[in-house]
């Protein structure tokens, strides 16, 4: 069946490689995730979708070279999504996102993560997900994170 599903969450990434003449620390900035995606049906297991992911960083960054305020970075990421129901109250969905900076500095990514959400409703679950991005930041190095996130999912079912 057809599915629209929506999250909104907020995680921490750890930086993996951080450059000090930036000002960076180990854990990078805070950030609140939308996101929206359609999910088209399939008669497996696995369904495939398309989605778009909005984040905003809710702490500052970086030191006097180019510091970032507090809810001034904001990102976009069409979204590939890949999604499984396990049983009637288990869920497991992945993505492959592309970030894009709008706001608060240029800058383009690739994030891959996926995620093991519970359902206390039929529609309405909670969600915990891995991710791993990499960005390509200042001289056109490659900065890679490890992100955590916990967040609210709606999972809805377009029915014939």
């Amino acid at each position: 069946m057809l599915r629209l599903m929506g999250t909104a969450s907020a995680g921490r990434p750890v930086r993996l490689r951080r450059d000090r003449r930036l000002g960076q620390g180990r854990l990078a900035p805070a950030y609140l995730d939308l996101f929206a995606a359609l999910v088209l049906p399939n008669s497996g297991g696995l369904q495939h979708g398309l989605g778009l992911t909005a984040s905003i960083g809710l702490s500052a960054d970086g030191g006097f070279y180019e510091p970032v305020k507090a809810l001034s970075q904001v990102l976009v990421a069409p979204t590939y999504v890949l999604f499984s129901n396990l049983d009637a109250d288990w869920l497991a969905f992945g993505h492959v996102g592309i970030p894009i900076g709008i706001a608060g500095g240029k800058t383009l990514g690739l994030d891959v993560g996926g995620a093991l959400a519970y359902r206390v409703l039929a529609g309405l679950g909670f969600f915990a997900e891995i991710s791993g991005v990499v960005f390509l930041g200042q001289e056109q190095r490659l900065y890679p994170m490890l992100a955590c996130e916990l967040g609210v999912m709606v999972d809805f079912e377009v029915l014939p």
